[in-house]
């Protein structure tokens, strides 16, 4: 309806937003008001432990179902919620979703350090695994170093240099001057230095502060 109508009332374009719903914003009230009956009759137990809402950005124990009332309707206070849960004590944030490939490397990480889970490698490379395969160029160089050094997989120096190759070209700085190291050791390639400073370079172009260092040294 905005869209048919937005000329109406001077809007000059309008561009169309690939969301199931207008969420989080006053057009949901109507449906907010269909799900009270809903929430109403279920009975609501208290939670096992404190949950943050990003629509009032505090934690909830008994109010559940108010607060998910509050959602449909109320903007997102994502950066406060972050804040807040920092200042409460939290240190480790996983963001996680259905098919979502940061949280699919996040979790990898959390697996290698051991951060809120038990530390598992061979977990950590099956979550960088499927990241990996979606490009995420951090998971590919993590995964590289997993493959380098024989953590959770068997070691593997040219899949090493094979991820550490896609990393580097989907924009991992890492990945390159892990590659410019697999040059420079002979490990999984011939030795070469020349093609060891290519790639320190591209990852000293980057930023890479090591790959600096190191060509600072050749």
């Amino acid at each position: 309806w905005a869209g048919e109508h937005a000329r109406d009332y001077g809007i000059r374009r309008v561009v169309p937003l690939k969301v199931a719903g207008a969420f989080h914003s006053p057009p949901m009230a109507s449906a907010a008001e269909s799900l009270r009956s809903a929430v109403e009759a279920t009975v609501w137990r208290p939670t096992l432990f404190a949950v943050w809402a990003n629509a009032t950005a505090r934690p909830h124990a008994g109010d559940i179902g108010e607060v998910l009332l509050a959602q449909l309707t109320s903007p997102v206070r994502f950066a406060e919620t972050l804040q807040g849960m920092a200042a409460s004590g939290v240190e480790v944030f996983v963001h996680v979703g259905p098919g979502d490939v940061t949280a699919q490397w996040k979790l990898g990480w959390a697996y290698e350090k051991g951060e809120g889970v038990p530390r598992n490698p061979a977990e950590a490379a099956t979550w960088y695994r499927k990241a990996a395969a979606h490009g995420h160029a951090n998971a590919l160089a993590n995964l590289g170093v997993m493959y380098e050094q024989g953590k959770g997989v068997s070691q593997d120096y040219k899949e090493a240099v094979k991820l550490y190759q896609q990393a580097c070209d989907n924009g991992s700085e890492k990945g390159c001057s892990f590659l410019g190291s697999m040059y420079q050791e002979g490990k999984g390639v011939q030795q070469d230095s020349k093609a060891a400073v290519v790639w320190y370079r591209k990852a000293a172009d980057q930023g890479h502060v090591n790959s600096q260092f190191i060509l600072g040294l050749i």
